[in-house]
């Protein structure tokens, strides 16, 4: 047979794969330890996107000097065929059993807070998921899903009054999706 084999390609080149998955790994961890500044954005240019699909994308918010400043929730109005409408939301870490807490907390929040942005390429697939979770009438399936996001700023203290300043709270569309029938089982 004449063509590339794949199996010996890899058995001679698998070190070098190894090794450069390895270096990349390290080239992303040490810019993400970096506080935001325009060095980090610079050097993350190149390799975000490729670090956040293998899924090598680290952040250390919470034991760096900037954690985050906004709590994001996610929600969406699904409009049935027969006109009705529900609203699903994101699930609430915050609300989960302690055992699921534990071991799906982290996933769920790195999913709506960094993957789950406006031009995220997964919100197709987030919003099929959705319409196969609230498939709850065979008469009547999920026709629409409308996402938006609920953002809210966390107040920082005044230093000079010792007030909390005022809060922020932003409200934005985000993606909309008309279901087909594909894209529910039976």
């Amino acid at each position: 047979m004449s063509g590339l084999d794949f199996k010996t390609i890899w058995e001679e080149n698998r070190r070098y794969a190894i090794t450069a998955f390895i270096l990349f790994f390290l080239y992303c961890a040490a810019i993400d330890i970096l506080p935001r500044s325009y060095l980090k954005t610079t050097l993350s240019a190149p390799v975000y996107k490729t670090a956040s699909l293998l899924g090598l994308e680290q952040r250390f918010h919470t034991f760096s000097p900037e954690p985050p400043r906004r709590n994001s929730r996610i929600y969406a109005y699904i409009k049935a065929a027969d006109g009705s409408t529900s609203i699903w939301n994101y699930p609430d870490v915050e609300r989960l059993g302690n055992l699921q807490r534990k071991i799906r907390a982290p996933r769920f929040r790195i999913l709506a807070t960094r993957n789950l942005r406006k031009d995220s390429i997964l919100w197709t697939d987030f919003a099929r998921y959705v319409a196969r979770e609230n498939n709850k009438s065979a008469s009547s399936p999920p026709a629409d899903i409308t996402f938006y996001k609920h953002t809210e700023a966390i107040p920082e203290l005044n230093p000079t009054t010792g007030q909390l300043k005022s809060k922020q709270n932003k409200e934005e569309f985000v993606f909309h999706y008309k279901v087909t029938s594909g894209d529910l089982p039976g």
